[in-house]
């Protein structure tokens, strides 16, 4: 199997999240008239201990409802037969950067681009600290 390598950036990541806690913050002079109103977030952001864990979460759900499962071993590893059955397609992850290993990894990026804001999506040249140029 000839395989391509694609990696991707999702942009502003956590606050397509559900926040996991009750986070209460006062509303600043932008809320006009609203000003100084006790606010609760509904939306993770970064900054937010538990931010970085709804993400996962969901991109995980997302993961998933396209027919991924996460490998035993790790789970930040997602693999998916392939329709024809040939081999398996790949997507590893990490917070909000993810990097595909597939027959044709422009099927899956568009995907992701259903539910996500991309701000990279291509070849891969550098990933997590790796030259791959």
């Amino acid at each position: 199997d000839k395989l391509t390598i694609r990696c991707g950036d999702i942009g502003n990541a956590f606050i397509t999240a559900d926040c996991l806690e009750k986070v209460f913050s006062v509303a600043g002079p932008e809320f006009k008239e609203k000003e100084g109103a006790v606010l609760i977030l509904l939306k993770a952001l970064y900054g937010l201990k538990s931010s970085s864990r709804a993400f996962r979460a969901h991109f995980a759900d997302f993961l998933r409802s396209i027919g991924f499962t996460a490998t035993r071993h790790d789970h930040d590893c997602w693999m998916k037969l392939r329709e024809d059955g040939t081999g398996y397609d790949y997507l590893c992850t990490h917070v909000d950067d993810f990097k595909i290993v597939a027959k044709d990894p422009e099927h899956w990026i568009e995907l992701i681009r259903t539910e996500f804001l991309l701000k990279h999506a291509g070849e891969i040249s550098y990933y997590l600290g790796n030259d791959y140029s």
